[in-house]
């Protein structure tokens, strides 16, 4: 009896595992969402804008380049303000002298919103008051509504009560309706063209990780032909595979036919969960997270001799040095030049 108790117990031990680790393979297939976007709009700035927003992206001035303080005012008393409530992406930009709007700057706020919400707009009401506290500048707020319906559409606040009237409306950009532009952006070689693809990529192959892989893989082959700046097509990369990203198992297949492309056409990609790991690791202040995202961007970049290079930041606690070496790989350094950024006077854990 005591070894039938045994093996039940064993083979729900067993069962559990196998379902934690089923778990956590469909957790890694899962789209970065909100993260691909907020980095998408403030890399593509220029050009979200100029598609979406043509008045507001005719008021900058481009000369100046924008500003993100996200982290600074997440960091700070609008955290603390509103606690668990935190803003998407908060932008600073500089306007032309003959602007309308009071004030040299603006701040434009982004929030992502992958559902329908009926408070949404309360919600970006707050936001805007709070940001206006804080910056002391005028604010813009935008709704990104990257949801499946092309009909839903927040309301606006109309609140009249005895004498007291509020009323507030935001800009919205309502992503699914755009569909049809996605071909027209991508042979005029618009970047927002491929953004949207890669967003649509993720919409249809939610339930077909299989077809996600392939056009994943497609996206990137036509990527790297088009008349585009490299740095223009790193981020679009970037993106891509973000917004289709793979369970474990995908990802090494498809690591296995990126590499043979880049031999092919001397493509160089640098995949999202790099720059996730790094991110992570800035915005805890760990450098353990930092060096684990490095030594991802320096596998995919520089292969074998990339990945003896990243053992030698283990341990590495100097947030300098892993800082200098990441701003390295995205300036295209050699890796003889990064090998140079890791000094002897790191300290070592």
């Amino acid at each position: 009896m005591a070894k039938q108790n045994q093996t039940r117990t064993n083979q729900t031990r067993t069962s559990q595992a196998r379902a934690e680790q089923a778990k956590e393979e469909k957790k890694s297939g899962i789209p970065q969402l909100d993260e691909t976007w907020k980095y998408g709009i403030f890399s593509l700035l220029y050009f979200f804008l100029r598609c979406f927003y043509p008045k507001l992206h005719q008021s900058i001035d481009w000369s100046v380049p924008p500003l993100d303080r996200s982290n600074e005012i997440l960091q700070k008393q609008f955290k603390k303000r509103f606690k668990r409530i935190v803003a998407d992406l908060v932008i600073e930009v500089q306007l032309l002298p003959n602007n309308t709007i009071p004030g040299k700057k603006l701040i434009i706020h982004f929030e992502i919103q992958s559902t329908s919400d009926k408070f949404f707009t309360f919600r970006m009401f707050r936001y805007n008051l709070g940001l206006k506290t804080k910056t002391k500048l005028p604010v813009c707020s935008i709704g990104i509504l990257i949801d499946k319906s092309e009909t839903w559409l927040p309301k606006s606040i109309k609140r009249k009560v005895f004498g007291t009237i509020v009323r507030f409306r935001n800009k919205n950009i309502k992503i699914a309706t755009q569909r049809a532009v996605v071909e027209i952006l991508m042979k005029e070689n618009d970047p927002i063209g491929w953004f949207l693809a890669a967003y649509f990529a993720c919409r249809d192959t939610k339930y077909d990780e299989e077809n996600r892989k392939l056009k994943k893989m497609d996206l990137i082959k036509i990527l790297s032909s088009a008349k585009m700046e490299e740095t223009i097509k790193k981020v679009l990369y970037t993106i891509i595979d973000g917004l289709l990203n793979l369970s474990p198992k995908l990802q090494d297949e498809f690591d296995s036919e990126l590499k043979k492309l880049q031999g092919e056409n001397s493509m160089e990609f640098i995949t999202q969960s790099g720059i996730k790991w790094f991110k992570e690791g800035e915005a805890k202040g760990e450098a353990k997270g930092k060096a684990e995202g490095l030594a991802l961007g320096l596998k995919l970049k520089y292969g074998k001799p990339g990945t003896i290079f990243a053992k030698k930041l283990i341990g590495i606690d100097n947030l300098e040095i892993l800082d200098s070496i990441y701003q390295g790989i995205e300036a295209d350094l050699p890796l003889s030049e990064l090998k140079k950024l890791l000094k002897p006077k790191a300290s070592l854990k």
